[in-house]
């Protein structure tokens, strides 16, 4: 874990450690009625028997609660000082995505890019989570999900609109995400700019003027940024994970990895320092917003800004995704559904039929409307 980044006077922070808590060990989940292992339900809360049909509820802690961890506590500390834990972990050798091994298999496919890969597992210590957003999603709601996606792409070959069988390589899984909070106080400098439209001349003599008059404005802003999201893993395109944000936050439960047993789960490659800086950059861009909306008028110029961050916490979290990697032409589409909303994102091939014709029908559409509303201006001009 990062050590070295110590707050600068722009960035003061109130410090409090955060309590460990015990974690629990997949392997204490046996089957009460037969000892066969237990493996999570997806869109239940219960682990399940696969051989009897034994099913236990997960049953939350009602003394655990989901606690955010003192961001510049947490960069202090050394690694032996934090509370994390040990996975048996794949890399893929194609994307470089990290994730649990949970195949008895020698040989499985990345869910990441759909590149066959040989299992050969390698410890992977990390932090802890300090959340999980369980399942809400099954396995044939995500299906039901991505057929639709895959009927809607309107510029998508026919064939690839149609596959099916792929989607029962529906992998479920966890992907692990940096969440941050902060207090921020700006003060800036800047000119707003009111525009005044006026006209003169007639007929052909005719013209609009617009005058923007500029004056200087200064001010302060404050607010509060909850649970900034930062995707803490790698392998999936950066496309799909900008776009794939609607994550139900508040749903979040305190870890127990009970909701991980036989689940694969994606290790963070991103450290909380490089991801404390993203945050920040998506922050100092919304505060930019707000305070040109602080600004006002018809435009804006921020001259100076000046941002203080305080009370800034952070968790790591996993949020579910049901991936897979279509392959069409010797090529892999990754696409993944939201495990909790059923809201799917992904990449897909072009027909450039499709497009080509779309091109010539617009085309064909637009350019006698073009030549008309020309002719209809040089009579106006002739009148």
């Amino acid at each position: 874990m990062v050590s070295d980044l110590s707050p600068t006077p722009h960035e003061r922070t109130q410090q409090a450690r955060t309590p460990k808590r015990a974690d629990k060990s997949a392997e204490e989940f046996p089957c009460a009625s037969c000892g066969s292992a237990l493996a999570y339900q997806p869109g239940q809360d219960a682990l399940a028997c696969d051989h009897c049909g034994f099913r236990n509820a997960i049953e939350q802690d009602q003394g655990e609660t989901l606690k955010e961890n003192d961001l510049w506590t947490a960069m202090r500390l050394s690694a032996e000082q934090h509370e994390m834990q040990t996975l048996s972990g794949l890399s893929c050798q194609a994307c470089a995505a990290e994730f649990s091994a949970q195949s008895e298999f020698n040989t499985q496919t990345c869910p990441f890019c759909g590149t066959a890969i040989v299992i050969e597992p390698h410890e992977i210590r990390q932090l802890k989570p300090d959340g999980v957003l369980p399942f809400s999603i099954d396995r044939g709601q995500a299906q039901a999900a991505a057929k639709k996606w895959r009927k809607s792409l309107f510029f998508a070959p026919r064939k690839f609109k149609e596959f099916g069988r792929d989607d029962a390589g529906l992998k479920g899984m966890y992907i692990p995400f940096w969440t941050f909070d902060a207090q921020t106080g700006s003060d800036y400098s800047g000119q707003r700019g009111d525009t005044r439209t006026y006209t003169t001349g007639s007929g052909k003599n005719r013209r609009t003027h617009r005058v923007t008059h500029w004056r200087s404005v200064s001010g302060h802003i404050r607010h509060f940024f909850d649970d900034i999201l930062i995707w803490a893993g790698r392998g999936l395109p950066e496309p799909i994970i900008k776009r794939f944000q609607s994550w139900r936050l508040d749903d979040v439960v305190a870890y127990d990895n009970q909701y991980l047993v036989g689940i694969e789960t994606q290790a963070y490659d991103l450290p909380l320092k490089a991801a404390h800086e993203q945050a920040k950059a998506q922050m100092r861009e919304s505060i930019r917003d707000l305070v040109r909306q602080d600004i006002g008028g018809d435009e804006q110029r921020i001259e100076t800004l000046d941002i203080t961050y305080s009370q800034e916490t952070f968790k790591l979290v996993l949020l579910p995704i049901w991936i897979a990697a279509l392959s069409y032409q010797g090529a892999a589409y990754t696409f993944i559904v939201n495990g909790r909303t059923g809201e799917v994102r992904g990449q897909r091939p072009l027909s450039w039929f499709k497009v080509g014709l779309a091109v010539i029908l617009t085309l064909a559409v637009a350019l006698p409307l073009m030549v008309g509303l020309a002719f209809l201006i040089h009579i106006w001009d002739l009148a």
